[in-house]
């Protein structure tokens, strides 16, 4: 079986479908700044391209996120009442 690659077509159409400011994970990292510094797009492509060829690259970093337990509305004194939100590092594009 072939490695997986990512096309830069598909780097740059999962970075579109970001949200700008949404919280940044632990890398404190903007979905904006890879939107606009479209000159950094080749060197990250081949970064993921290389941790694909060999996933023992891939640091805890790159896949640890931060959850927060967020209220629901009512009555917050029972665990059910809180949903879990979870930052994940910016790279992490679906």
């Amino acid at each position: 079986m072939a490695n997986p690659e990512v096309s830069k077509c598909e780097l740059v159409k999962a970075i579109k479908r970001t949200h700008i400011w949404k919280a940044p994970g632990p890398d404190k990292i903007h979905n904006y700044w890879f939107k606009k510094f479209t000159t950094i797009h080749d060197q990250l492509l081949e970064a993921i391209n290389r941790c694909l060829r060999k996933p023992d690259l891939i640091t805890s970093s790159l896949i640890s996120g931060i959850t927060c337990m967020l209220p629901k509305k009512g009555d917050n004194k029972y665990a059910v009442k809180y949903r879990p939100i979870a930052c994940l590092p910016t790279v992490y594009i679906r």
